[in-house]
């Protein structure tokens, strides 16, 4: 009875563990082709002989010694099912403790790497016992932490573009470092109640220069430095997005270089890999398919927001770029240009004045969130050129204005001479 006990009790706790059932199903079905062993012998004989020979003192012959060594063995099986039981219920929870903190553990190689590490350990652990199912069991939790790694990645991608995307309306300053600084503060401020910010997610902002250089204006670096940064941060994030041949050994090194698509899967028999696994794709062994998984939509976006924004630079940085026309053009080619048409010079003179507002300020720079355009080395020589050629140009559209105001006067005089030489009729 204490055998049957016993066996009752591990069931309930088989079945307030649900996620074990598989693990120990070999067992449990030991025990119960014991049950159907067991229900071919009269039990009423072996009873009453039992309790009959133990009276006198006597022993029981060979039919009531199969009884025995039946009991014995089913105790056995018992005995070994509910052992079996309590050794992985105690792993089991290890496992789903290390699955819930995938979770929420901070958007790190180490802290994920971690995370696996212990999780595989705990497999080898099983597998070594020796429970069944274990290539099935492992296969339903590697979908399970699959699923919750690709919320993982949805989510901080959702946050890159979040901080990609974010432009900072404090005033520019002078000095590079003093924006940084006053970005990395007001960043962590502004989000210091986020989950740990996913790892300290923070880009940093780009800084590109606008030099002249051989009278030459340019941007250094150019911006398509910018966005190759932009998209290996992203895939910094994300993972390598390649599929290359690595051996089980070598994919442990590729998985340092990704976030969450490089982490290497759980296997349920590490130690029984042998020369099949050789020549693997990395695919298999890590979680590089998460990008193929990734609504279309969600992994579009970054990219298309790296594309605005470069785009949004490379308009600003057009307006500084047109000023190299005040180096290449000839003041005599643009007054032939021009004409005696003051309209024409009125309308330049006009736009002069207005394209001024770029550059005739007391800021150096202009922020574009993750990217900043510092203009202080070109600024004081194109004022200086600009200030140059609107002289030239008042100079003589002066001379044009003064010209046409001498014709007009005599054309005004001869029209009043001629209008007095006339006699008035009446």
């Amino acid at each position: 009875m204490e055998t049957v006990r016993t066996y009752a009790q591990t069931l309930d706790l088989v079945e307030a563990n649900k996620g074990i059932e598989m693990l120990v199903a070999e067992y449990r079905n030991e025990v119960q082709r014991m049950i159907t062993r067991g229900m071919a012998l009269r039990w009423d004989f072996f009873v009453n002989a039992y309790d009959s020979h133990r009276f006198h003192g006597t022993g029981l012959d060979g039919r009531e010694n199969k009884h025995i060594v039946y009991v014995r063995e089913f105790a056995s099986a018992v005995s070994i099912l509910q052992d079996k039981t309590n050794s992985l219920i105690d792993v089991y929870k290890d496992i789903t403790r290390h699955v819930d903190d995938l979770a929420t553990c901070s958007f790190t190689t180490e802290a994920f790497s971690e995370l696996i590490a212990k999780i595989q350990a705990a497999i080898d652990q099983l597998n070594l016992e020796g429970y069944a199912n274990l290539d099935n069991w492992v296969a339903e939790l590697d979908a399970k932490i699959e699923a919750l790694l690709l919320v993982r990645l949805t989510h901080i991608i959702q946050l890159w573009c979040t901080e990609f995307d974010r432009t900072e309306d404090d005033e520019p300053r002078r000095e590079v470092g003093v924006i940084r600084d006053a970005t990395m503060k007001k960043r962590a401020e502004r989000r210091k109640d986020e989950k740990a910010i996913e790892g300290n997610l923070t880009l940093k902002p780009i800084v590109h220069e606008i030099r002249i250089q051989n009278q030459v204006i340019f941007l250094d670096p150019p911006i398509e430095y910018a966005r190759g940064i932009w998209i290996r941060q992203l895939h910094s994030w994300l993972g390598k997005l390649m599929l290359v041949s690595f051996t089980i050994r070598m994919a442990a090194n590729f998985m340092e270089t990704g976030v969450v698509c490089g982490l290497r899967r759980i296997q349920s028999s590490r130690y029984e890999i042998g020369l099949q696994m050789q020549g693997a794709m990395v695919v298999d062994t890590t979680y590089t398919g998460l990008l193929t998984r990734l609504n279309e939509s969600t992994l579009v976006r970054p990219f298309d927001l790296v594309e605005t924004k470069v785009q949004q630079v490379k308009d600003y940085v057009a307006k500084w770029l047109q000023f190299q026309s005040l180096w290449d053009l000839e003041a005599e080619y643009v007054f032939t240009r021009l004409g005696d048409s003051l309209a024409n010079w009125q309308q330049l003179l006009t736009e002069i004045k207005r394209t001024r507002q770029t550059f005739d300020n007391s800021d150096t720079q202009r922020s574009f969130g993750v990217c900043v355009i510092d203009y202080e080395q070109v600024q004081a020589r194109v004022n200086a050129k600009y200030d140059s050629w609107q002289r030239d140009i008042l100079q003589r559209f002066g001379v044009k204005l003064a010209n046409e105001m001498k014709e007009m006067h005599a054309a005004i005089t001869k029209a009043r001479h001629d209008m007095e030489q006339q006699s008035m009729r009446f």
